[in-house]
């Protein structure tokens, strides 16, 4: 009588990868060139450290307003944007990062919008003062703090306050230093939405 014997167990060349069951073996070097992946335990330090940082925020200039976004608002092509600084309403450098007095919510109100500065019990309106230059002082949204914001051709937008029963274009006012209505439209504005 003849004994059976176990086949002999199945051995693969040195080059072959499929011994995923061997706790002994070794990973087999990355095909192409390409960078082994990191360990599970060890993270890369590279990813790490980018992790760490705070997310920069590109300006983009053509994202429309919509009511309950909030949006950065910068003048034309730079990167100055519109900012509160306690009820007085200037341009400053946007350096990526956006802070609490460059972040305009957007409302909306009798088919007009309007941009609170910092939402809560201390809610203020950018709006106009009587002489037409832009404020953030206003705690209610009336006709001296309605906008209308149309899309131009290439980037960007017209930014529009409401002036009597129409609209004028927001930009410097004649002495240079303030922002407020204008007769002729020589400024765009770029609206970039961060949430």
């Amino acid at each position: 009588m003849a004994t059976e014997e176990d086949p002999p167990a199945y051995t693969p060349p040195e080059n072959d990868t499929c011994e995923a069951n061997s706790s002994k073996t070794k990973p087999s070097p990355p095909a192409n060139n390409q960078p082994a992946a990191p360990k599970a335990d060890k993270p890369d330090p590279v990813e790490k450290s980018m992790d760490e940082k705070p997310k920069i925020l590109a300006i983009n200039r053509n994202d429309p307003p919509q009511p309950g976004s909030i949006y950065i608002i910068n003048e034309s092509s730079t990167s100055k944007v519109i900012t509160n600084e306690g009820g007085k309403v200037v341009l400053t450098e946007y350096n990526g990062e956006p802070k609490k007095s460059q972040k305009w919510v957007c409302q909306r109100s009798g088919g007009w919008l309007g941009f609170t500065n910092d939402a809560g019990p201390d809610t203020t309106y950018l709006g106009h003062d009587h002489r037409g230059i832009l404020i953030c002082t206003a705690t209610w949204h009336l006709p001296w703090e309605h906008f209308n914001v149309h899309k131009r051709e290439g980037d960007g937008f017209e930014f529009m306050v409401r002036h009597w029963f129409g609209s004028l274009p927001l930009g410097y006012r004649d002495d240079g230093a303030n922002l407020g209505k204008r007769e002729i439209p020589d400024t765009w504005w770029g609206f970039t939405k961060i949430v």
